[in-house]
């Protein structure tokens, strides 16, 4: 969950700087509040106690929030390989 005041540049930006290959996906307001939720995919499992995540939350006072929420496993891409 983030403030009004952060954006997928920002996100982009504290994600790559802890080597976090991560897409954005979704954005969604908090109808109750100026807050908004944003959804991005990374490359690679992050787990909730990732480190990295604790110094991206630290490092931007507009993030209010910054959870983990699933995985899910990558398909097998066969092409041009032997399988």
């Amino acid at each position: 969950m983030t403030g009004p005041g952060f954006n997928r540049t920002k996100a982009a930006t504290l994600f790559e700087a802890q080597s976090i290959n991560a897409q954005f996906l979704s954005i969604a307001p908090d109808t109750a509040s100026d807050r908004r939720y944003m959804l991005f995919e990374t490359d690679g499992f992050v787990a909730e106690d990732d480190a990295r995540l604790a110094t991206i939350l630290d490092a931007a006072d507009d993030i209010l929030q910054l959870k983990a929420i699933g995985g899910y496993a990558r398909p097998i891409n066969c092409e041009g390989k032997d399988c």
